[in-house]
C-alpha cells in the first residue's frame, strides 16, 4: 500500500498532464465554436474539434485522444442547444461521423507517435551501445598499450591472422605483414621456435589453451613474449579459430632477474654477515632472522620466524625487547642501547622503525654487534692510564727520593770539607774528614752507577760476560763480605750453600750483585737481632737461590707489583732505611737475563719474606742439557732517560770482597779509583771522637744530631722494596 501511494505522484505527472491539455483544448475550441455561431450558426459544429482531438493524442497519447473525442461531442451537442436549433437527422450523423472520424485519427496519431518514441528510444541505445564500445575499446588500448599486450584472432581455415594495433607496435610490424602463423614463427627465436609449435598445434588440436613464453626477434631487439590463446570448434568439432593475447615481458623478467640478484647479494650479506640482523612486524612476530642471530642467541630461524619474543625468550628479556621496539617506533628514528648476554659478551643493539612505500611504520628492524673486544680494549685503556698516571705518580716520588739521597751526603761532606779548611795537615781531625768525604762520595757514585745501570738495561745496553759460575763459591765470597755488614747491624745472616756444586752460565758480578741486592734488602727490612737465610739448591735442571728473612713482610696485594719500576712497600719519603727502590726491578732484569726468574711470597705485614731465584743449571760434567742461554732482553719501547726508564739495583758493594783480581783492581762504573772504605761506619767514627776536639760544622750547614740519617754507606742499590 506504501509502495502504491508512493508511486501515485509519479503516475499522476506522467499522465495528468496529456488529460490537462486534452480538457483545455476542448474547452478553449467550444468557447470559440459558441463565439462563432452568429456567424456561421450550427454548419460544421465539429470542424474545430478534430484539431482538438489529434493534438490531445499527439500530447497524451491514446487515453487523452478518447477524452479529446467524448469533450468534443458533449461540446458540440452544447453549442447546438445553445442555439435553440433543433436537432436534426443530419446533426445526428454528424454527431457519428465526427466520433469515427475521430477515433481514427486518435488510431493513427497515438501508432504514430509510439512508432516515433520507440524510434527515439531505439536510436539513444544504440548510440549508448555505440558509445560504451568505443569506451570499452579504448578501455582494452589503454589497457594493451600499459601491459604491452595486443590481441590476435587466428582464422585456421584460412589461416589469415588479425591483430591488433598494440600488437603490431610492440612487434614492430604492419597489418600486411605476417598475416600467417609460418612468417610469424621465424621471427621467434631458433631455440624456442620448436617449443612454440608444438604448444600451437596442441591447442589447435584441442588439448588444452595455449601458454607459452618465448624470445622474437623485433626492429626493437630480442624481446620475450607470454602468448595465451584459446581454440574455437564449429558444431562439429572442427577448429575453426584462435583467439588470444600476447604480452610483451620483457621488462617484467628483467626486473625480476634483477629483484632476484638484488635479494641473493641481500640473502648473502645477510647470512654472511658477522652483525645480527633482524626485523619485526607490527605485531612483534620476526621477518628477517640471519645467521648471526642463529649464533649469538643459540636458536635456529625455524624456531623464531613468524614468532614474537614472548614465545622462545624469557619474561624479562622480552619486555625489554618489547620497550625497545616501542620506544623505536615512537621516536621515529634510530635508539641504540648496550647490554651484558648472559655470555658475558658486551653487545650493541641498535633499532630503528621500517617503513612502507607510503612512509608508514610497518615494523621495526635492528641488529646487535658483540663490542666486547671494544670494551676490553677501552677497559684495558682505562687501565693503561691509570697505570701510567700511577707510573707518572711514582716516577715523581722517585725524583723526590733521588733529591733526598743525593742530599744526605752533603752535609758531612760540607762539614768534613770545612774542618780540612780549619784543622792542621795530618792531624786526627784532618784524616776524620777525608774518610768522611770519601766514604760519601763512595756513597755518591754507587747511587749514580744505580741510574746508569738502570739506562743500560733498559736501553738493552749491558753485555753479559758469560762464563762458567760456581755458585757455593760465589756465594761464599759474597757471604764474607756481607756478614760484617749484618753483624754491625745486630742480624744473624745464615747461609745453607750444600755440598753438591751447583754450576751455572752467567757473568759472576752480575750474579753477585743479584744476591748482594738481594741480602741488604732482607737486612734493611729486618730489626736489630733479625735472621737472613740464604739457601742454595738444584732441582731438577735448575739452581735455586733463596733469601729469606723475618721482617716487615710485604702485603700480599704488592707480591707481584714490587719488582715494578718506581714501585715501594713502604711510603716513599720514609727515608728510615735509605736506598732508591731500584734493588728488585734490577734483579728481576738480571735474572731474565740469564734465562731464569724470580719470585717473592709473603704471608703478610709483618711475617718475613723468601725471594726465590731460579737459573738454568750446568750438569755435573759441565754439559748443558738443561740450559738455554736467552739473548740479551730489548730494552721496552718506552725507556730512554736513566731515571724514567724501569729501574734495578746494579752494582754490588764496594765493601764486599773483590770476585777476582780483575773486579778488585776496577773502579767504580763512571768514576775515579777512591780509597779502600774504613771497616767501620762513619757514625763510629764519629762517635770515637771526643767533643772537645770535634770539629764546628761547616757555615750554612746544621750539625748532625741523632734525627739526622746515618752516614754510614747505605745499601747499593736496595731501597725500599720494589
Amino acid at each position: 500500500m506504501n509502495v502504491r501511494v508512493s508511486r501515485l505522484p509519479g503516475l499522476v505527472a506522467r499522465f495528468g498532464a496529456g488529460y490537462l491539455v486534452a480538457v483545455s483544448l476542448v474547452v478553449l475550441a467550444a468557447a470559440l465554436r459558441g463565439a462563432l455561431v452568429p456567424v456561421m450558426g450550427t454548419r460544421y459544429v465539429f470542424g474545430l474539434f478534430v484539431p482538438v482531438v489529434a493534438l490531445s493524442t499527439w500530447a497524451g497519447g491514446l487515453g487523452p485522444g478518447l477524452a479529446a473525442t467524448l469533450g468534443s461531442v458533449c461540446a458540440g451537442a452544447l453549442v447546438l442547444l445553445a442555439a435553440s436549433t433543433p436537432v436534426t437527422g443530419a446533426d445526428v450523423l454528424g454527431f457519428t461521423l465526427f466520433a469515427a472520424a475521430s477515433g481514427l485519427i486518435v488510431v493513427l496519431v497515438d501508432g504514430q507517435r509510439t512508432g516515433q518514441r520507440k524510434a527515439i528510444h531505439y536510436l539513444k541505445r544504440s548510440r549508448a551501445a555505440e558509445r560504451a564500445r568505443r569506451e570499452s575499446e579504448e578501455r582494452l588500448q589503454l589497457a594493451q598499450e600499459a601491459a604491452h599486450a595486443g590481441t590476435y584472432d587466428w582464422n585456421l581455415v584460412s589461416g589469415r591472422i588479425v591483430r591488433s594495433a598494440e600488437y603490431h607496435r610492440m612487434l614492430g610490424t604492419t597489418a600486411a605483414a605476417e598475416a600467417n602463423f609460418e612468417g610469424y614463427l621465424q621471427r621467434v627465436h631458433p631455440d624456442d621456435r620448436a617449443r612454440v609449435r608444438d604448444a600451437v598445434e596442441r591447442c589447435v588440436a584441442g588439448e588444452g589453451d595455449l601458454h607459452v613464453e618465448y624470445r622474437i626477434e623485433t626492429p626493437h631487439g630480442l624481446r620475450t613474449v607470454v602468448n595465451r590463446g584459446r581454440t574455437y570448434s564449429d558444431a562439429s568439432g572442427r577448429p575453426q579459430r584462435m583467439t588470444g593475447l600476447a604480452v610483451d615481458v620483457t621488462e617484467a623478467r628483467a626486473a625480476a632477474r634483477s629483484l632476484r640478484q638484488v635479494e641473493a647479494r641481500f640473502r648473502g650479506i645477510l647470512e654472511k654477515s658477522p652483525v645480527a640482523i633482524f626485523a619485526k612486524d607490527l605485531d612483534g612476530r620476526h621477518i628477517i632472522y640471519n645467521r648471526a642471530c642463529e649464533e649469538w642467541w643459540g636458536l635456529p630461524a625455524e624456531q623464531v620466524l613468524g614468532r614474537t619474543d614472548e614465545e622462545f625468550a624469557s619474561p624479562e628479556e622480552a619486555r625489554r625487547h618489547r620497550e625497545a621496539d616501542a620506544a623505536a617506533i615512537e621516536r621515529g628514528d634510530a635508539i641504540a642501547f648496550e647490554e651484558e648476554r648472559r655470555s658475558g659478551r658486551d653487545v650493541l643493539l641498535v633499532k630503528f622503525p621500517l617503513r612502507d612505500d607510503a612512509g608508514e611504520i610497518s615494523g621495526v628492524c635492528g641488529f646487535a654487534m658483540d663490542i666486547s673486544r671494544q670494551k676490553a680494549l677501552e677497559r684495558d685503556l682505562l687501565r693503561q692510564t691509570e697505570r701510567l698516571e700511577e707510573e707518572s705518580r711514582r716516577k715523581d716520588e722517585f725524583l723526590a727520593m733521588l733529591g733526598h739521597e743525593l742530599r744526605n751526603p752533603l752535609a758531612p761532606v760540607a762539614n768534613a770539607a770545612e774542618v780540612l779548611r780549619r784543622v792542621a795537615p795530618g792531624s786526627r781531625e784532618s784524616e776524620w774528614a777525608r774518610d768522611v768525604i770519601a766514604r760519601q762520595t763512595r756513597h755518591l757514585a754507587r747511587l749514580v752507577d744505580d741510574l746508569l745501570d738502570v739506562s743500560r738495561i733498559t736501553r738493552g745496553l749491558i753485555e753479559l760476560r758469560r762464563g762458567r759460575v760456581e755458585l757455593g763459591e760465589l756465594l761464599r765470597r759474597v757471604v764474607d763480605a756481607q756478614r760484617p755488614v749484618l753483624e754491625a747491624r745486630g742480624q744473624t745472616l745464615v747461609a745453607d750453600l750444600g755440598e753438591a756444586p751447583v754450576s751455572v752460565v752467567g757473568d759472576p758480578d752480575r750474579l753477585a750483585q743479584v744476591v748482594n741486592n738481594l741480602l741488604e734488602n732482607a737486612s734493611k727490612y729486618s730489626s736489630p737481632g733479625g735472621r737472613v737465610e740464604l739457601v742454595l739448591r738444584q732441582e731438577a735442571d735448575r739452581a735455586v737461590l733463596v733469601v729469606r728473612d723475618h721482617g716487615a713482610g710485604i702485603p700480599r696485594e704488592m707480591l707481584e707489583r714490587i719488582f715494578e719500576l718506581f714501585v715501594q712497600v713502604s711510603p716513599p719519603l720514609d727515608r728510615a732505611r735509605g736506598g732508591l727502590g731500584l734493588g728488585l726491578t734490577l734483579v728481576r732484569r738480571l735474572c731474565a737475563m740469564h734465562g731464569g726468574e724470580i719470585t717473592a711470597h709473603s704471608d703478610g705485614p709483618g711475617t718475613g719474606a723468601t725471594f726465590t731465584v731460579r737459573l738454568p743449571a750446568l750438569a755435573a760434567d759441565g754439559a748443558r742439557p738443561f740450559l738455554r742461554l736467552l739473548p740479551t732482553p730489548p730494552a721496552p719501547p718506552h725507556a730512554a732517560a736513566p731515571v724514567s726508564g724501569p729501574s734495578s739495583a746494579p752494582v754490588s758493594p764496594p765493601s764486599a770482597a773483590p770476585l777476582s783480581p780483575a773486579a778488585a783492581s776496577t773502579p767504580a762504573r763512571g768514576l775515579a779509583p777512591l780509597s779502600p772504605p774504613s771497616a767501620a761506619p762513619v757514625s763510629t767514627v764519629a762517635a770515637s771522637a771526643s767533643p772537645s776536639t770535634a770539629p764546628a760544622p761547616a757555615q750554612g750547614i746544621a750539625p748532625a744530631t741523632s734525627d739526622d740519617p746515618p752516614l754510614e754507606e747505605p745499601a747499593v742499590g736496595a731501597g725500599g722494596r720494589g
